[in-house]
């Protein structure tokens, strides 16, 4: 099982605390693994295993507790007084009106909710307080082996991607085509009525760079995970720019950061990365080797008038330094960086 350090201390940071825990990301990502660690990490900080209540309701055995009618007086009974009562319900979207058991338990006393769902479900709704903690499919650094070949590992990380299962065990080439296409059939197909609430696509808003405003044009559409987009399109439709730059959108998410695309007239940035009230602009691109594409890139920072810093990231290792004040860092090197940024 891999450790996924940054979510399951996430979780512990929330252990007891009188709100909801929702864990959220597409199907396959890694949520029900999580989830097993820390309910590990219960029994071995003293929590008996009577106070684990684990549903996941994907498993047949199951079934009748999607009436959640039952499904409330199935865990009710299994409170025990004076004691904490830790529920995780897995794929809770697939019980109708979730939001009533949910809401209801959580006027309890001594009683930890952790739910899990693969899509937003805009239809139901949590009157409780909750948080959300937003799961992604594995990234580069969690992948990537120490000493081993960094620009042979990222050049595989793009072609196949980060769910968690092709990266524990060995699959040549076709198995990973047929678990990618396990994927496309039971994530894409089976909520294409509703793509872009199962976490499969992330939309990013327009925001005006001066005046910090989000603009009501045409949004741009991030993808999951690189594997899954190298498996729909076709081969004559691979874009290496934009595969990167999707691969820094994610990490930015995973970074906890809230990302908008930057226009300033004509002039436009990849990103505009805001946490804690601080912004960074970012550009992203596969080599700035070439004199117009290192004008292009670097021009709509140098029209930026705040001192926000200012990166360039690029695969290239030919162009890296300061210019003026915008830095040129090596996008491998990024990814692989330590907390910091963090």
């Amino acid at each position: 099982m891999m450790e996924r350090r940054a979510y399951l201390n996430q979780l512990v940071s929330w252990k007891d605390k009188d709100i909801i825990k929702l864990v959220s990301g597409v199907r396959h990502c890694g949520k029900t693994t999580i989830l097993k660690m820390y309910q590990e990490y219960l029994l071995n900080s003293g929590v008996d295993q009577s106070q684990i209540i684990s549903i996941n309701f994907d498993d047949l055995e199951y079934e009748k507790l999607l009436d959640y009618h039952k499904l409330y007086q199935y865990i009710t009974d299994r409170l025990v007084e004076n004691k904490m009562i830790y529920v995780f319900l897995d794929e809770i979207q697939n019980v109708p009106s979730y939001g009533k058991i949910v809401d209801s338990l959580y006027v309890k006393e001594n009683i930890d909710i952790y739910i899990v769902r693969s899509t937003k479900h805009p239809t139901t709704h949590l009157n409780s307080q909750y948080i959300e903690i937003h799961v992604l499919p594995l990234s580069f650094k969690e992948i990537y082996k120490p000493g081993t070949d960094k620009e042979e590992a990222f050049q595989k990380y793009m072609k196949t991607g980060g769910f968690p299962y092709i990266n524990q065990i060995q699959l040549d080439k076709e198995q990973i085509d047929m678990y990618l296409e396990g994927i496309n059939n039971t994530v894409i197909v089976k909520d294409m009525e509703a793509l872009c609430e199962s976490y499969l696509y992330y939309p990013v808003e327009v925001m005006d760079i001066s005046g910090k405003e989000v603009l009501k044009s045409n949004k741009k559409y991030y993808i999951v995970d690189s594997g899954i987009r190298n498996y729909i399109l076709p081969k004559q439709s691979y874009d290496l720019g934009f595969t990167i730059e999707n691969i820094v959108y994610l990490e930015l998410l995973r970074r906890r950061y809230i990302v908008n695309i930057g226009r300033s007239g004509l002039a436009k940035v990849d990103f505009i990365a805001k946490r804690n009230d601080v912004y960074t602009y970012i550009q992203v691109t596969a080599t700035l080797v070439d004199e117009n594409t290192f004008d292009r890139e670097i021009r709509p920072l140098k029209l930026i008038e705040d001192n926000y810093e200012k990166i360039i990231l690029t695969l290239d290792r030919y162009t890296l330094g300061n210019y003026d004040g915008i830095k040129v860092i090596n996008l491998i090197d990024w990814l692989l960086e330590s907390s910091r940024r963090k």
